[in-house]
C-alpha cells in the first residue's frame, strides 16, 4: 500500500512538473513575442520622421509646362532640380543630395537644414547620363532626434552611418549660394 501511494505521489509530482514546464515555456514565448512587438514599435517610432522624407531629380524644358519631364542629360534650354519633400513636422539636418553616391563632388550638394515642406534646389551641373537613362536622386540626412538615414535611388530607407564632411564623403560640401526655394504646388 505504501509502495502504491509512493508511485501515485511520484506520478502526480511528475505531472505537475510537466504542467509547470509547459506553462513556463508558454509564458517565455509570450514574453519574447511582446519584446519583438516593442522592438518593432520602437523601430517604427524611430523611423517615423525619416519615412516622411523623399527626394527626386526633376528635369524639364524651360518655358514649357513642368509636366513635360525630360530624361537623360541636361540639354540646352532645360533645367534640372532636386526636389526635397520633408512631409514631417520637423526639420532635417546635414542633408546630402546626390545622384551618384559621391563619385563626383560636382554632383553632390550639402544643406545644413531643410525645414518642413517641399523644396526645389536648382542643380546647375550637366549630368553624365545618356539620353535613355533616368536620373535618380539619393538623400542622406539626420532627423530631429539625431538618427542618420539614407534613402536610395529606389526609395528604400535605411539607417546610415554617414558623417557630414568626414572622409566617408571625401569632398568639400558647398552649402552657400544654393538656389533653393519652397514649392507651393507641384
Amino acid at each position: 500500500m505504501i509502495v502504491l501511494a509512493t508511485i501515485i505521489s511520484a506520478l502526480a509530482v511528475t505531472g505537475q512538473t510537466l504542467i509547470l514546464w509547459r506553462q513556463t515555456k508558454i509564458a517565455n514565448e509570450q514574453i519574447e513575442m511582446q519584446c519583438q512587438l516593442i522592438s518593432l514599435s520602437e523601430n517604427e517610432e524611430r523611423s517615423k520622421q525619416a519615412q516622411e522624407i523623399s527626394t527626386w531629380v526633376h528635369t524639364y524644358e524651360v518655358g514649357k509646362p513642368e509636366t513635360h519631364i525630360l530624361h537623360g542629360s541636361k540639354d540646352e534650354g532645360s533645367q534640372t532640380d532636386f526636389i526635397i519633400n520633408n512631409a514631417s513636422h520637423s526639420p532635417i539636418y546635414n542633408v546630402i543630395l546626390s545622384h551618384d553616391d559621391f563619385a563626383d563632388s560636382r554632383h553632390t550638394m550639402g544643406i545644413y537644414v531643410i525645414p518642413p515642406g517641399r523644396w526645389r534646389l536648382a542643380y546647375n551641373q550637366t549630368l553624365p547620363v545618356d539620353k535613355y537613362s533616368f536620373i535618380e536622386g539619393k538623400i542622406w540626412f539626420t532627423d530631429a532626434a539625431g538618427n542618420k538615414w539614407h534613402r536610395d535611388k529606389m526609395g528604400n530607407l535605411a539607417q546610415s552611418n554617414y558623417s557630414w564632411g568626414k572622409p566617408l564623403i571625401n569632398l568639400p560640401l558647398e552649402t552657400k549660394n544654393l538656389n533653393i526655394h519652397r514649392e507651393n504646388s507641384f
